[in-house]
């Protein structure tokens, strides 16, 4: 999914605890167009309490999707592009 379509209305990013190497692999592996965190000290992906949901328990970057309000609408750990497409909409809809 492409992100620039959304200019402003929407937010979306992944957010990686791994090394550059590995997010980077990862990343051109899967094709990934969305801008990507590093966060190897886990500050920003441990502050969406990601434990507690069960997604720390994954092997891929956070998803996150952001509103034009700023409001944080969806946290993911999978890879499934159709429930981000589902999220950016919601998003979009507020």
């Amino acid at each position: 999914m492409d992100i620039e379509a959304f200019d402003d209305d929407v937010t979306a990013f992944l957010v990686s605890v791994d090394d550059l190497a590995l997010t980077a692999d990862f990343l051109a592996t899967m094709g990934a167009v969305t801008p990507c965190l590093l966060d190897e000290d886990r500050l920003l992906y441990d502050s969406y309490d990601t434990d507690e949901t069960g997604r720390d328990e994954t092997p891929f970057p956070l998803r996150v999707v952001i509103d034009r309000e700023g409001v944080t609408r969806w946290l993911d750990n999978s890879i499934d592009n159709e429930a981000l497409h589902d999220a950016v909409a919601d998003a979009l809809a507020r």
